[in-house]
């Protein structure tokens, strides 16, 4: 058992460092980054890494916009691949310390979604993105190692439906949401974490794609709203680093249940994440030029408010 445990340590261990060590010249060729990075014409570094560039989602949640920025309907899919935990603190099941710290806890879940939105305001010059529409995924076991303290039945899928808001800030290609999320879609994260025993209950979550010349990043907040642990996520992603890993941090409270008193949990999380638009499919012309027409389209604006303001 002992050695069972270790060899699934050692291989977090290598299949962490790989991930971050890994040269940019085999992420290429497998087709995950593309290789350089171009500058706008504000100086704003615009990443060839397609997974950089999306605008769908943030992380696990979705943003209001379309990947060409106009309205109507969209589809992703996303797969999020949970490593396990790089650190964690929780209690001891089998001792009498009452918080005990873990590192390279293998959890092995694979958790697949769809995402189905309706982006039915475009977003404006003084007015926010606004879309809606419903979640589901899948959880695969890819050799569970959660452990558990309490008896739980993991669910296998989780559904929801959200509506969010979203705003460019800062920058043209930086951009701020805010969204909830109905539905039992909260008990999905019970398969992030050991630990971790979420119940139905709605997410309030906010997120910015940040993109300044020299740093990028995809950075999430989730509270689920359910009052027993009371948990909160935060997920990040730095761009231009390793564009498919995700650092998620889990918090939560304790709790007591007829049987047992479970400590508050707190684990960093090593995560693989991809999320890819499948609907509608776009050129990446058809995406330059949709970007074009909303600047032609703002600078008639300027023109027009220009004009309206000399006086003859």
């Amino acid at each position: 058992m002992k050695k069972n445990i270790i060899i699934t340590h050692i291989f977090f261990i290598l299949m962490f460092l790989s991930l971050i060590f890994c040269p940019a010249s085999i992420l290429t060729a497998a087709g995950l980054i593309g290789g350089g990075v171009t500058t706008n014409n504000d100086g704003l570094g615009e990443k060839q890494n397609e997974l950089d560039n999306n605008i769908t989602g943030i992380i696990m949640m979705p943003t209001p916009f379309k990947q060409d920025q106009s309205s109507g309907l969209n589809l992703d899919f996303s797969l999020t691949n949970i490593i396990g935990e790089v650190t964690g603190t929780h209690k001891d099941a089998n001792s009498n310390i009452p918080n005990k710290r873990d590192y390279t806890n293998p959890v092995l879940m694979s958790l697949v979604t769809l995402t189905g939105k309706w982006t039915f305001v475009k977003e404006q010059r003084r007015t926010p993105a606004i879309a809606l529409g419903p979640m589901y995924t899948l959880a695969l076991n890819l050799g569970d190692r959660i452990n558990t303290e309490i008896e739980l039945s993991r669910p296998t899928n989780a559904y929801g439906m959200y509506l969010n808001f979203g705003k460019t800030l800062i920058n043209k290609n930086s951009r701020v949401v805010l969204g909830y999320v109905l539905g039992n879609y909260s008990r999905i994260f019970s398969n992030l974490t050991h630990y971790y025993y979420p119940k139905s209950g709605n997410i309030l979550y906010t997120g910015i794609d940040l993109n300044l010349k020299k740093f990028g990043m995809y950075f999430e907040i989730l509270k689920p709203m359910e009052s027993e642990q009371n948990p909160i996520i935060f997920n990040v992603r730095f761009k231009n680093i390793v564009p498919t890993l995700v650092l998620s941090y889990i918090t939560t409270k304790g709790f007591t249940t007829d049987t047992s008193k479970i400590s508050g949990v707190s684990s960093l999380l090593a995560i693989i994440h991809l999320r890819i638009p499948l609907y509608p499919p776009y050129e990446k012309g058809d995406i330059e030029d949709q970007k074009q027409k909303i600047e032609e389209k703002e600078k008639y604006k300027d023109w027009q408010n220009k004009i309206k303001n000399l006086d003859f």
